[in-house]
Order: C-alpha cells, then sequence, then structure tokens
C-alpha cells in the first residue's frame, strides 16, 4: 500500500520479489602484526556478477516471460547486473593506544537485461553507524535530491563515495573515544523523476558531497 501511494517505479522494482543467483570474488590485503605498534594498511576489493547463468539457461530453453516482459525462473524474476566495490584503510599508530584512520570507500553497481535497477540488497546507501554518521540510517542522497516530503525511505543509489578520518584514543578503561569527519554521498546512473538531482555528473559531484563531524563512544572489552 505505501508503494502504490508513492507512485516510484524505482521503489516498487526494488521491493517486487526477485531471485538472485550470484558469482562473488573477493581480494583482502592486511598488512598487520598483532602486538606491535607500527602502521598497517587494509585493502578489499570485490567484484560480483548475477543472472547470467540464468539467463544462458533460458535463452536456451526458451522458457516464458512475465507480463513485463522479464525471464523468470519458478515464476520469480532474478536479478541481473554487475557489482564491484573497493574499501582502503590506512592506520597511523601514533602511540600504543592512539590510533589516526584514514579510509577511501568507492562502489558501483550495474543492472542489466533482466534488471532495470540493482536490488534492494545489492544498492549503495549512506547514513547511519558506519557510513556518514551525521545522517539517518540510509537517508543521505541521491546527489543533490532534498525531500521535502518525508515519504521517501531508504535512498539507494548505484554509485558510492566515501572518505573518513578518525582519530581513536582511550578514556578510561574499557571506555574508548574517537573524534571523526565523514565526506561523501550515493548517485544515480541515470536521471530518474523520482530523485531529482540523482545522478551522477563529473563536473558537479564534488558540490554534492556531504560533509558531517562528530565524536563518539566505544566500549573495549579486549
Amino acid at each position: 500500500k505505501r508503494l502504490e501511494e508513492l507512485n516510484d517505479p524505482r521503489l516498487t522494482n526494488q521491493y517486487t520479489d526477485h531471485f538472485i543467483m550470484s558469482s562473488k570474488y573477493s581480494y583482502i590485503f592486511n598488512n598487520q602484526e598483532r602486538g606491535k605498534v607500527q602502521n598497517f594498511k587494509y585493502f578489499r576489493w570485490s567484484i560480483e556478477t548475477a543472472g547470467n547463468f540464468l539467463q544462458m539457461i533460458n535463452r536456451l530453453s526458451g522458457s516464458d516471460t512475465n507480463e513485463a516482459g522479464e525471464s523468470v525462473i519458478w515464476n520469480i524474476p532474478f536479478a541481473q547486473y554487475v557489482r564491484t566495490d573497493i574499501d582502503f584503510r590506512y592506520y597511523f599508530a601514533l602511540a600504543e593506544s592512539n590510533t589516526l584512520v584514514y579510509r577511501n570507500m568507492a562502489g558501483i553497481g550495474l543492472a542489466y537485461n533482466n534488471s532495470e535497477v540493482l536490488p534492494f540488497e545489492k544498492g549503495f546507501y549512506m547514513g547511519g553507524s558506519s557510513d556518514m554518521r551525521g545522517w539517518k540510517y540510509r537517508s543521505l542522497g541521491p546527489g543533490s535530491f532534498l525531500d521535502t516530503t518525508g515519504v521517501y525511505f531508504e535512498k539507494m543509489g548505484d554509485l558510492a563515495f566515501e572518505t573518513n578520518l578518525e582519530y581513536r584514543f582511550p578514556v578510561y578503561s574499557y571506555l574508548k573515544g574517537a573524534l571523526f569527519t565523514d565526506v561523501g554521498n550515493i548517485w544515480l546512473l541515470n536521471n530518474s523523476e523520482s530523485y531529482p538531482g540523482g545522478k551522477f555528473k563529473v563536473d558537479e559531484f564534488i558540490s554534492e558531497l556531504a560533509v558531517n563531524a562528530g565524536i563518539g563512544f566505544r566500549l573495549d572489552f579486549s
């Protein structure tokens, strides 16, 4: 009922039943050495594809499509996309319990053939306890889009970029503190009537980067 009220094809598509059969490859590098106070790097890259094998089987078998023209398996449309993201972090060990952490994250996803948009759970989002902490969960973006109606929820994107700088320090016993700043946003690869200003443009994306800063606390029982 809520989706019908919004009348947003993108959201309707993302929340419609779909089947995902994917393959994913990840590469992780981490040169941290336990027990040593030293600088170290962390790098992760992953790439994921979905639906290509099922599409091939459907074409060879001549399987039927649904009313929307989508290929189906067990009467459920299957998602077809490619998605990749990278995460790089550098840890500066200033002292045994004081660390400065720099992080860069970027990702992009492209839906094609049997899918018009990325599945909801495969899209990129910003806002919450771990990404762009100055915004509510999944509430930032896309691009310069500004929701003045209050009816949009869990905003998703095809493209994401974020950079963080965080200083971690001890407070007392198991109580730890952190000063942080986040810069980033999500974007769409195509124009959307539902999200004006959401498409990524090379000459505008810098001005669309959101910025927040704050202080946080952690409980470390290790």
